[in-house]
């Protein structure tokens, strides 16, 4: 039995290494698409896919929030419905991701029909069905420009630890956001 129990941890640390070298690695990736060219699109396109395959979800999306309007602009989608969420605007009171824009604060919800900050409407648009949803502020100097989320994990249920990656994450995209708007107001 303890010969069982020593294998088990041996390979639920070898697990956990391997997640940490797949972190490492995709934040490499998402660090050298941001220095190596200023086309913000590319570098957004890029982060999203290494995000959705690394933390394995069906779809994640960048959103900008348009201070104008108050609300926020998909920019980025990936996944089932994304052509038709590149089209939507969402309230910045509107649902989850309206929250953690208004609030600042990161959201994991693991079941949405029993949150009341649920929006459905977005599902209903594109056909899609939400399910679980992981989403962090993108900040700026402490001010709020955008949100990142993330739907339906396929394997298994989101965590702390997905959270914190994705917030890691969210702080090297606002950086590289803010960085190419100065970019553009300097060529102006």
């Amino acid at each position: 039995a303890r010969q069982a129990a020593i294998a088990i941890e041996n390979a639920r640390l070898y697990e956990e290494r391997n997640r940490k070298i797949r972190e490492l690695d995709a934040l490499n990736k998402i660090a050298s698409s941001i220095t190596s060219t200023l086309d913000l699109e590319r570098v957004l396109d890029l982060t999203m896919q290494e995000l959705k395959d690394l933390l394995g979800v069906e779809v994640c999306s960048l959103m900008l929030l348009d201070e104008q309007t108050d609300e926020l602009v998909f920019k980025v989608s990936l996944g089932p419905g994304a052509e038709q969420v590149k089209r939507l605007r969402l309230g910045s009171s509107q649902g989850i991701a309206g929250w953690v824009a208004r609030e600042g604060q990161p959201a994991l919800v693991l079941d949405v029909r029993s949150d009341p900050r649920w929006y459905s409407n977005i599902d209903h648009s594109t056909g899609f069905t939400t399910k679980s949803i992981l989403a962090v502020p993108l900040k700026s100097k402490e001010k709020v420009i955008g949100v990142i989320e993330v739907i339906n994990k396929v394997q298994g249920t989101f965590t702390a630890d997905d959270q914190h990656l994705l917030d890691s994450i969210s702080m090297v995209v606002a950086t590289a956001i803010e960085n190419a708007r100065l970019f553009g107001e300097l060529n102006k």
